[in-house]
This record gives C-alpha cells, structure tokens and sequence, in this order.
C-alpha cells in the first residue's frame, strides 16, 4: 500500500508557513506603521495648536466687540446746564436747545 504525500494547506487560516511575514518583514511594517502614525500625530498636534491660537484671538475679539456693545448701550454724555428740578429729576438744556427731563444720581 502506497502512502500519499500530504500537500501543505494553502489556506492562510489553515496554516500555510508561506503566507506567515517573516521577522524582517514584520519589523519593516511595523516601523512603516509607526512612521504614518508619528506623521499624523504630528499633523494633529500642530492641527491643534492653530485651533487653539485661532481660538484664543476670537475670544479676543469677541472681548472687544462686547467692550463695545456696553459703550454703545450707554447713554450718550450731553453737555448742558440744569434748568429746574422737578421732585427727583432735573430738567436739563444742552448746548442745541433741546430739553431733557432727567433723573438725578
């Protein structure tokens, strides 16, 4: 009776030992992955920094902006004289001749 010579599976999930990367082979992926993931980190990283710089001016401006909106939202400063005082207000002429019933701090 004649032994049949076993062929070696070909299926990589059976096995196959030419499938398997060699040490060198897997060392070289590995420092390839390694280099790809070190370029994005960096990219990242300096990603963030732009973020953060560019976040960090608009909070400036928006400091400003609101400094402002305040000094816009306040009452104009009028130059006149008081005219007469009525209970807690004053009757107030500026310089154009308008008249302004104002209250008095």
């Amino acid at each position: 009776m004649a032994t049949e010579v076993e062929t070696p599976p070909t299926d990589p999930e059976d096995g196959d030992i030419a499938s398997f990367p060699t040490p060198r082979k897997s060392l070289d992926n590995l420092q390839a992955e390694l280099k790809d993931l070190s370029d994005t980190a960096q990219q990242l990283l300096t990603e963030k920094l732009f973020l953060e710089n560019e976040c960090a001016q608009l909070k400036k401006r928006t400091n400003r902006l609101d400094e402002e909106l305040r000094n816009l939202r306040t009452p104009p400063f009028v130059i006149g004289y008081i005219q007469d005082r009525v209970g807690d207000n004053a009757v107030v002429r500026n310089s154009n001749g308008t008249v302004f019933l104002v209250s008095v701090n």
